[in-house]
């Protein structure tokens, strides 16, 4: 079966967003690094175990062959992704976001454990990496942020085509009107969340006491990581005369597709890692985006220039039922 992908629209500033500033980002990092390969002991730190002591050691050119190929295949990929499955708007700037953020944070990490180590005659006396890692993921988190708010959205397509005969509909009374509001979330998100926030209470007050930055500082990532995990984690889904609207506990991010874009809606059934490879905000391999939260039923919408949007939520038939009576409506006025 051949698979027609839908058309992807700034591919020529997604290609500089997402591989040529990556790699830039690259070249700058191993100019640097080779201008201070006459300062550094050899072999250089590559590894800080948990009392944030080096514990693992490599030749320094290795080490920026290894972050050569790394950085430049997993730019390549997230490029690729945009490029032929980009035809959302999420898609191209996630892979813009990641793929910067990616280049920059391992750069950033490597450069700025290299010049704790200048001037050493020995490796194993360098300071712990806590510094260069908030300072390079931090960098990394806003470079991404800025370069993906660089990438154009979609183009509003609207369609005039009729909903399908034969796609549900709830009855409606004339003028009558409808919202239709779900929130769905993982299974055990409260346990989750609380298991989180203990190991990083656990973590923190472990660094503080042993007077290491590498518990601290992974303490310090789990707070940050659960905080996440419990801000997007849980969705809203309305449904009701502007169209669907999904979104976290934040305003943003958020998805919405007015009426005029939708041909028709139906209820499908997700297994998220076969599906998608997993939870979350997921693009699969024909661009489908899909809201993953957990598996079973889902609203599939199907957009207008080839593009398909899956969210799961509980009562889905009734929530594409609606979508399509309002997208009904919506040719009509």
């Amino acid at each position: 079966m051949t698979i027609t992908l839908p058309p992807v629209p700034h591919r020529g500033r997604l290609t500089v967003l997402a591989l040529i500033l990556p790699l830039a980002v690259l070249v700058v990092a191993l100019g640097v690094a080779i201008a201070l390969l006459p300062q550094l002991p050899n072999p250089v730190a590559t590894h800080w175990g948990p009392s944030g002591t080096p514990d693992g050691f490599g030749s320094p050119i290795e080490t920026l062959v290894m972050l050569t190929v790394i950085v430049v295949a997993f730019s390549v990929g997230m490029w690729a992704l945009g490029f032929f499955l980009g035809s959302s708007a999420s898609t191209r700037r996630l892979s813009v976001f990641f793929a910067l953020w990616f280049a920059a944070a391992l750069s950033g990490l490597l450069v700025g454990s290299l010049v704790m180590q200048r001037g050493l005659s020995d490796a194993s006396q360098a300071p712990g990496i806590g510094l260069p890692l908030g300072l390079s993921f931090g960098f990394a988190t806003v470079l991404g942020a800025l370069a993906a708010a660089l990438m154009p959205g979609d183009a509003h397509q609207p369609t005039t085509t009729p909903v399908p005969a034969d796609a549900e509909r709830l009855p409606l009374g004339p003028g009558e009107q409808v919202a239709w509001v779900r929130t769905v979330e993982p299974p055990h998100l409260t346990w989750l969340i609380g298991g989180g926030a203990v190991l990083a209470m656990a973590a923190i007050g472990l660094g503080l006491l042993g007077a290491t930055t590498v518990g601290f500082t992974f303490g310090i990532t789990m707070a940050l990581l659960t905080l996440a995990f419990s801000l997007f984690s849980r969705w809203t889904v309305t449904i009701d005369r502007e169209g669907l609207r999904a979104h976290t506990v934040l305003p943003r991010p958020r998805t919405v597709v007015p009426l005029d874009e939708v041909e028709s809606a139906e209820v499908a059934e997700v297994r998220p890692l076969p599906d998608f490879g997993g939870w979350g905000y997921r693009i699969d391999s024909t661009g489908r985006v899909g809201i993953v939260v957990r598996a079973g039923e889902a609203i599939l919408i199907h957009r207008t220039g080839g593009r398909q949007l899956l969210v799961t939520v509980d009562d889905a038939t009734t929530g594409a039922a609606l979508l399509n009576t309002l997208a009904d409506r919506a040719r009509m006025r």
